[in-house]
């Protein structure tokens, strides 16, 4: 992202778990921003409004 303060980066994991059925379960773990950053902050303000710091 290119934000204010220049280019951001945001770095994630993601994990896969493939089931006997062919079923993929797919979990993303990433850092949280927080409510007030440019490019993200809004949308985490809906799906976690008590988390404005981040994490």
């Amino acid at each position: 992202f290119e934000g204010a303060d220049g280019e951001q980066l945001q770095y994630s994991l993601e994990t896969y778990r493939f089931g006997d059925d062919g079923s993929v379960v797919i979990r993303t773990y990433y850092r949280v921003p927080t409510h007030g950053n440019e490019n993200l902050g809004d949308i985490f303000q809906n799906y976690l409004p008590e988390n404005a710091d981040g994490l």
